[in-house]
């Protein structure tokens, strides 16, 4: 029973980490159009613009501290189309692909 409960909660956090990481370069993403929309205001469209601010709601109003929320999975599935649209229509063909760092390759 403590071993299916310790490998419960690694899964949990393992899990919980994963879409933190995704929804942490999304918003990354959303920071960095808006630096860029700032020091070329003609880079994004009315419309884009209108998207951009409709993905950085879906972010603030993601339940990043709510891991019990029963509509996380839907709202992660919403947030990922809406930033492909969004990436799609700004010509950076983007999307999240979580790498994985290798133990040997990282140096201090």
């Amino acid at each position: 029973m403590m071993a299916g409960l310790a490998e419960g909660r690694e899964l949990g956090v393992q899990k919980g980490y994963e879409i933190g990481q995704e929804v942490g370069f999304y918003a990354g993403c959303v920071r960095t159009w808006r630096q860029l929309q700032v020091r070329d205001p003609g880079l994004v469209t009315e419309r884009q613009d209108r998207s951009l601010a409709a993905l950085e709601e879906m972010i603030g109003a993601f339940p990043l501290y709510d891991p019990q929320d029963e509509s996380l999975l839907d709202m992660l599935e919403r947030l990922r189309g809406r930033f492909k649209a969004l990436a799609s229509s700004l010509g950076c063909l983007q999307d999240y692909y979580p790498k994985e760092a290798d133990a040997g390759a990282l140096s201090f």
